[in-house]
Parts: C-alpha cells; sequence; structure tokens
C-alpha cells in the first residue's frame, strides 16, 4: 500500500497571509510540519501541496515533494485533492500545515485503521 501525507500550504490566506514560512523557535511553521510528518512510519512520502515557489522550495530542502497548485484553490482540502488527483497512491493524510506539534505517532496512529481495513474511506484523530 501506498500512503502519502500532503500538507496543504496556502501563502495567500486572508487572515495570516504568509503563515507557513512564519517563524516559529527559529523555524518556519511549514518545517516543524514537515518535521513531525517525516516521522511517520507509515508515510512512504510527504509532499506539500502550494500555490508559492518560497513555499515549495522549503518543502524540496526538507526532503518533501512540492506540488504547484492553483492560488485559486480556497480549501486545504481541495489543495490536496489538486495534488494527488493524477496519482496512485491508496491513503492520502490531508495533514494541516498549521500543526507545529504534529507527531509521527500520532499520523501512525490515524493510518494504522486504514491499513487494517481497506474499506474504511476516512479516520480522523480525536480524543476525550
Amino acid at each position: 500500500m501506498k500512503v502519502i501525507g500532503v500538507i496543504p500550504a496556502r501563502f495567500g490566506s486572508t487572515r495570516f497571509p504568509g503563515k507557513p514560512l512564519k517563524l516559529i523557535l527559529g523555524k518556519p511553521l511549514l518545517q516543524w510540519v514537515i518535521e513531525g510528518a517525516k516521522k511517520a512510519k507509515a508515510i512512504d512520502e510527504v509532499w506539500v501541496a502550494t500555490d508559492h515557489e518560497e513555499i515549495a522550495a522549503l518543502g524540496k530542502s526538507l526532503g518533501a515533494r512540492s506540488v504547484m497548485t492553483s492560488p485559486e484553490i480556497v480549501s486545504g482540502s481541495d489543495r490536496v485533492f489538486a495534488a494527488i488527483q493524477n496519482e496512485n497512491v491508496d491513503v492520502v493524510l490531508n495533514i494541516q500545515g498549521d500543526e507545529p506539534l504534529i507527531t509521527g505517532d500520532l499520523l501512525d496512529q490515524l493510518i494504522s485503521p486504514m491499513l487494517e481495513d481497506e474499506t474504511l474511506p476516512m479516520a480522523t484523530l480525536g480524543r476525550k
């Protein structure tokens, strides 16, 4: 099974333009997310779906595949779909680009049910 994690990272947010590139403790927000995602054992590839060359370059520099998508796409889910629509993958994770505390362990927990039951269409993390 091929599992990819796609991080939608839009530059042109109306509430916080350039958010993926903003520094948190000396690193861009997007870097924290990529580094956490790359620690997941069940993810074969981490991608960044973006509308901005500087974000794409950051993703590539951190070992993620960067896929350019239209700046007209306004939702992260639509950006993920645009990135993977012509790809042959079994499981796609939509990893939010503004989750600097995401860990590989959490992502592995999310992926696990889908690997065990191929008919499961989607999953989300939650806690009491």
